[in-house]
């Protein structure tokens, strides 16, 4: 299957009670709220989700998370976080293939030892997300430094810009 871009994403339950829907365009998507209305939760649980980052999704709360695809037929990826007795479980599913892997173990172990337990799984994933999506996204953030505060270095100023000029030639070359 060729890369593809997001068609929509839908959260349930997000910190125990939000449940967040919203297509995307097929191009460009800017995202404006409120501070505090959880934009850049939503970002990071879809890069996370995408990314098959255990540790982000383990520490976030929320029931699941589906994230359709521009493709013809639309191409899903669900992920779902259960609780198995005492364990978190996160399960992805890519259309009718399904993988779990537990949360906890990532809590409490180092990154190594749980990468080799459940490595299979986590492989598995890894290699269905790189065949789906290519991850390209840009974080601009405003200083809310006060106007009086402001003696900054030309120095400064400019690799605050090298960085996001880099970052968008990187994408517009990919």
């Amino acid at each position: 299957m060729e890369t593809s871009r997001i068609k929509s994403v839908s959260i349930k339950k997000l910190w125990g009670v939000k449940n967040i829907s919203t297509e995307f365009n097929e191009y460009v998507n800017i995202f404006i709220g409120t501070n505090g209305s959880s934009k850049t939760t939503f970002l990071n649980l879809i890069e996370a989700t995408l990314l098959c980052d255990i540790n982000t999704l383990a520490s976030i709360e929320f029931e699941s998370i589906e994230i359709r695809l521009w493709s013809d037929p639309v191409y899903s990826i669900r992920l779902t976080k259960t609780f198995n007795a005492d364990m978190q479980i996160i399960k992805y599913a890519f259309n009718d293939i399904a993988y779990e892997i537990p949360c906890n173990d990532m809590m409490s172990r180092s990154y190594r030892s749980y990468y080799s337990k459940y490595r299979e799984s986590y492989l598995s994933i890894k290699s269905e997300l790189s065949k789906l999506i290519n991850i390209s996204w840009l974080s601009i953030n405003r200083d809310n430094t006060p106007s009086y505060e402001i003696e900054r270095s030309r120095e400064y100023v400019d690799r605050i810009k090298n960085t996001v000029d880099s970052k968008l030639q990187d994408l517009l070359k990919n």
